[in-house]
């Protein structure tokens, strides 16, 4: 499969993250299969962060907006002059926005650490307009399975979520069922890693956990082996699973939702 130069994610995110082959992962192949089709200005990055993934998959959006509550990632998401607007703004309340304004809602794995999800999903319904559409994805529960295949040891697991501040590690059926608390009917949801290469994910995220010994030679390794060296190691262990990723129907790791304003 060739893939042209703008869309190869994975070498995107490699570039700008050679030391972190767990988000280099997990963003590239939510980038290569984020359902970009149903996007429409004026657009919404809700917890845009540093607004990286944001401009990459909203690339040729002109009209797009970003919020997030860390104002150092904001700052960063200015830096990147994509954003026609950036506001530093709760997501669970977003007063600094107008109601039935947003086309579109884009949220990439954010909606997992706030606590207040249901407030949070009806302040998005408020912004968005008739018909408007909210696309997020998430981590599923099959993140805390995986982990304790790899370590069995539940008081590790709660610290990895607690480093990682998840608060919202939920199935679709409890998502859907938040989006319809709201008004929202869902148009579309896949998932975008199976078990096995989930496993991978979760190994290199919970790192810390797991093994704090390979954590701490990772560390060291990142710091005196060249760039270089370090991205052609991730290339070759990790870029495969990105090249023969596909969608998922049924249960996954990455959940991937699309549900719109009735």
């Amino acid at each position: 499969m060739d893939i042209s130069e703008d869309k190869d994610y994975f070498e995107i995110y490699l570039n700008a993250f050679p030391n972190a082959p767990s988000l280099v992962l997990v963003r590239s192949i939510e980038a290569k299969h984020f359902p970009k089709s149903y996007i429409k200005e004026p657009i919404l990055d809700l917890c845009c962060g540093d607004g990286f993934f944001g401009s990459m998959v909203l690339k040729g959006h002109a009209n797009t907006v970003g919020c997030d509550i860390d104002g150092l990632a904001l700052k960063r998401a200015i830096s990147r002059s994509f954003y026609k607007e950036v506001l530093n703004s709760d997501a669970r309340y977003l007063t600094e926005l107008p109601s039935d304004f947003f086309s579109t809602v884009i949220s990439n794995c954010a909606l997992e650490h706030i606590d207040g999800i249901d407030k949070a999903i009806s302040s998005i319904y408020r912004v968005l307009k008739k018909g408007g559409t909210l696309i997020f994805s998430v981590p599923t529960p099959l993140l805390n399975e995986v982990f304790l295949e790899l370590k069995n040891d539940e008081e590790l697991q709660n610290r990895f979520n607690l480093r990682q501040r998840h608060i919202n590690i939920i199935n679709f059926v409890e998502w859907e069922k938040i989006l319809l608390n709201s008004g929202f009917t869902v148009l579309e949801k896949f998932y975008v890693f199976d078990k096995q290469k989930y496993k991978k994910v979760v190994y290199w995220d919970a790192l810390p956990e797991i093994s704090p010994f390979k954590f701490k030679l990772w560390s060291l390794l990142t710091k005196v082996t060249p760039k270089s060296i370090i991205k052609k190691y991730i290339r070759f262990k990790l870029k495969p699973i990105f090249m023969k990723s596909e969608i998922i129907r049924e249960q996954g790791g990455e959940l991937i939702v699309v549900a719109t304003k009735t």
